[in-house]
């Protein structure tokens, strides 16, 4: 299906126009529906390097890209079009709770940006993303966690965890730190980590955000 007119902005971001991110490559695709927020995006990134302005009636070469930067209707145009190692990451333009889910679980997103999130925000949102994480704050961690933590517990002895790893898992799904998740349990950070470690392992996962995604598919 073609997208109608709407502005598009390719980052081509290089590793040195930032010493700290690192991760922050080339290959990057901003589509967006509104106008508006394409223009506004447009002046938030001026300052950046390689930063250039695409306005198409046409589809792009979504290949060509490795993270697209998009909103939910873009998204659900356009998504069986997209090859499966382009990383996409959703601009919030006022998503309801079972968006959330349909975007994270149905689309595959790799992250959820909020309208009030800075641009230092947007760019390493987009760093983290490269790198193989999930890029979800406090708002939607809320959503996905909303009416699944009192069966947290009976699902992580299903799964074999001790009664240790259940509750350092049920914290952590929770959003709380290593360092909150020590305080909470009166042990240090390093207990946390190997308690983490061994979550991990018995679970098939390799991140924290796994963690929470198993508890909202399990659900």
């Amino acid at each position: 299906m073609l997208i109608d007119p709407k502005f598009y902005v390719k980052v081509n971001l290089c590793l040195n126009f930032v010493q700290n991110r690192r991760g922050l490559l080339n290959g990057v695709l901003i589509a967006l529906k509104n106008k508006i927020l394409s223009e506004g995006l447009k002046a938030l990134l001026q300052g950046e390097k390689d930063v250039e302005i695409w306005e198409s009636n046409e589809p792009p070469q979504w290949g060509e890209y490795e993270v697209l930067v998009t909103d939910w209707v873009t998204l659900k145009e356009n998504h069986a079009s997209f090859p499966l190692s382009l990383k996409v990451l959703l601009l919030d333009t006022g998503l309801h709770s079972s968006e959330v889910f349909e975007a994270l679980w149905g689309y595959g997103v790799k992250g959820i940006l909020p309208p009030y999130m800075d641009i230092k925000l947007f760019l390493k949102a987009i760093t983290k993303v490269r790198e193989g994480e999930v890029w979800l704050d406090q708002t939607y961690l809320k959503v996905l966690l909303d009416g699944h933590r009192r069966e947290a517990r009976s699902l992580f002895g299903l799964l074999g965890l001790s009664k240790r790893e259940k509750e350092v898992a049920v914290l952590v799904a929770q959003g709380l730190s290593n360092k909150e998740v020590a305080k909470r349990l009166s042990v240090t950070e390093r207990t946390v980590k190997v308690h983490l470690n061994h979550i991990f392992k018995k679970l098939n996962i390799k991140s924290r955000m796994e963690l929470l995604l198993l508890l909202g598919k399990k659900e």
